[in-house]
C-alpha cells in the first residue's frame, strides 16, 4: 500500500516525521526518499523542514551541507536561509532556538492546511528538542545572556573534554546554590543542558542586578515543565534516530565527509563569507564546527606560505571536532526515550541506494503504524539495569578467570539482545560499541600530505589566508 504519513484511521492527528541522527548518517537522503515515496505513490506533496542552526543562515552552503539546487527544486525545503548574519551583527542580536521554533511551528501549520507531509530532518539537538517537547521550563534568556553563555561554553569545549567540562560546570555553579546543583547533576557531555543552565543563571543575575539584589534565586525558577511540544499542539510525532550499526566505520565516514567538504571548497567559502560580513566572530555560523576551525586556520598569527604542517593540523582538527560532535549526538539521543532507534548499515559493502531504501522502509513501517504499535516499539523489553549488570560484570584485563568471565558476560549480552525489539537492540549495541572507539585511529583517504589533492587545497588556502589577512598579492610567491 502507498504511504499515508499525514493522517489515518489509526492516527487522526497529523503525523510529523522527525529524523535525527549523527553527522553523515544519511538523514537528508532518507528524508528525500520518504518525500519521493509520498509524492509518487500517494500523490501528495511533501516538505522537508531543516532542523539545522547553520542551514538557517543565508550564505553558508558547503560547511552547512545544504541540499543542492536540484534537491530543493525537486522537493520543497523549509527553514533554510532564514537569517542574515551581517544584519544580526549590525543589530547585535543572535538568533536563538526560540526564533527557529516559532518559524518551524508556523511551517507545520501550513503543512496541515495544505495537507502536505512534513519531514523534519537535522542535527541541531537543541532545535529538535524544542520542537518535539516544547519551550524549556524557564523564561526566555536575554540576548546578552545567550551570547555570554555561548562564549563561556565555546571556550571550554575547545579544551580537553574532562577539564573543559569541569570548568564550564564551575562557571555555572558560581551563580548560586540552585545553579550549582543543577549543573552538577547534568551528565558530562550534555552541553545543551549546561548552556541552558548558564543562560538562565546569567539572565537571573541580570534580573537581580536590576532589582538591586532584591529577592533570592529559588529552585522554583525551574518548574520542570515545557510548553508547546508537538503533542500539545495536536500532532502525532513519530521520532526516529538513524543510528549507525558500526561506530568505528561511521567515524571513518565522518572523516571522509570532512575531507570532501574541504575539497569542495570549504576554505574558499569561509573566506568569502568573512569578507562579505556573513561570518561575524560572535555569530552562530562562525562558532559552528567546520567554519570555526577554518577561521582559526585562516586567521592564524604569523602565517607562512606553503605551510603543509599547519594545513595538515587544520584537517585533523576539523575531523576530530566533527567526530566529537557525532559522539555527543549519539550519547544525547540514547538517553531520550522518545526516539525509535533505526539501524543504519554503514559498511562499504552496502550500496548507498540500498542503505537508504532499507532505512526508509523501517521509518515508513513505523510512521504508518498505529500510535499504540509505535509506542510499543519505543518501550524497552529488557530492563536497562539488567543489561548494565551483565556488561559491568564482565571485568577487564588478562588472566584465564577474567577471560572466562568476559566470555560468559558476552553470552548473556547476546541472549539479552535477542529478547529486545529493534529499537532497544540498536540503542544497546551502539552503547556497547563505545569501548571500541578508544582505539580508533583517524586515517585520511584523500588529503594526505604531498598528494595532488592536498597541494591543490594548500594553494587555495594560501590565497585565502592572504585575502583575509591582507598580506598582498606577492605573499607566498
Amino acid at each position: 500500500t502507498s504511504p499515508n504519513f499525514c493522517e489515518s484511521e489509526e492516527s487522526p492527528r497529523p503525523v510529523v516525521i522527525v529524523l535525527a541522527g549523527p553527522t553523515a548518517v544519511g538523514k537528508s537522503s532518507v528524508a528525500l526518499e520518504l518525500c519521493r515515496r509520498t509524492e509518487e505513490e500517494d500523490g501528495r506533496t511533501a516538505r522537508i523542514l531543516s532542523a539545522d542552526s547553520v542551514q538557517a543562515y543565508a550564505g553558508p552552503s558547503i560547511g552547512a551541507n545544504k541540499p543542492s539546487a536540484r534537491e530543493r527544486e525537486r522537493f520543497r525545503h523549509d527553514l533554510l536561509d532564514l537569517y542574515d548574519a551581517a544584519a544580526e551583527e549590525e543589530k547585535d542580536k543572535v538568533r536563538t532556538a526560540a526564533d527557529w521554533y516559532d518559524v518551524a511551528v508556523a511551517c507545520l501549520e501550513e503543512c496541515v492546511t495544505e495537507k502536505s507531509v512534513p519531514v523534519v530532518a537535522g542535527g541541531t539537538m537543541m532545535y529538535v528538542n524544542w520542537l518535539i517537547y516544547g519551550r524549556p521550563d524557564v523564561g526566555l534568556p536575554s540576548d546578552a545572556a545567550v551570547k555570554r553563555a555561548e562564549e563561556i561554553m565555546g571556550k571550554n569545549r575547545e579544551e580537553e573534554e574532562g577539564e573543559g567540562w569541569e570548568k564550564a560546570v564551575q562557571a555555572a555553579a558560581a551563580y548560586g546554590t540552585v545553579f550549582r546543583e543543577r549543573a552538577e547533576n547534568i551528565e558530562q557531555g550534555d552541553w545543551y543542558r549546561l548552556q541552558r543552565t548558564m543562560e538562565t543563571a546569567l539572565t537571573d543575575a541580570e534580573r537581580r542586578k536590576d532589582d538591586k539584589g532584591a529577592g533570592e534565586t529559588t529552585p522554583e525558577i525551574y518548574t520542570g515543565k515545557k510548553r508547546g511540544g508537538l503533542d500539545e499542539l495536536g500532532y502525532d510525532a513519530r521520532c526516529f534516530f538513524l543510528c549507525p550499526d558500526d561506530r568505528r566505520t561511521h567515524a571513518s565516514v565522518v572523516d571522509e565527509r570532512c575531507e570532501q567538504m574541504i575539497m569542495r571548497g570549504l576554505i574558499q567559502e569561509t573566506a568569502d563569507l568573512r569578507t562579505t560580513d556573513r561570518l561575524p566572530d560572535k555569530g552562530v555560523v562562525a562558532k559552528a564546527i567546520g567554519y570555526r576551525q577554518t577561521l582559526d586556520y585562516l586567521l592564524r598569527p604569523d602565517p607562512r606560505p606553503r605551510d603543509a604542517n599547519v594545513l595538515s593540523l587544520f584537517v585533523d582538527r576539523h575531523m576530530a571536532a566533527t567526530r566529537r560532535y557525532s559522539q555527543q549526538q549519539l550519547k544525547w539521543y540514547r538517553k531520550d526515550g522518545g526516539f525509535l532507534f533505526v539501524p543504519v548499515p554503514v559498511a562499504a559493502a552496502v550500496g548507498g541506494k540500498e542503505r537508504i531504501a532499507s532505512v526508509a522502509d523501517m521509518v515508513q513501517r513505523w510512521a504508518e503504524a498505529s500510535r499504540e504499535e509505535y509506542e510499543g516499539e519505543l518501550r524497552n523489553r529488557v530492563a536497562p539495569a539488567d543489561v548494565a549488570a551483565v556488561v559491568g560484570g564482565g571485568g577487564a584485563g588478562g588472566g584465564t578467570r577474567k577471560r572466562q568471565k568476559r566470555a560468559a558476560a558476552e553470552e548473556k549480552v547476546v541472549a539479552l539482545l535477542e529478547k529486545m525489539n529493534m529499537s532497544q537492540r540498536t540503542r544497546t549495541v551502539n552503547e556497547l560499541q563505545g569501548s571500541d572507539m578508544k582505539t580508533f585511529a583517524s586515517k585520511r583517504t584523500v588529503l594526505s600530505v604531498g598528494s595532488d589533492a592536498f597541494e591543490t587545497v594548500l594553494e587555495v588556502a594560501d590565497r585565502c589566508t592572504a585575502q583575509l589577512q591582507e598580506l598582498g598579492e606577492d605573499w607566498g610567491h
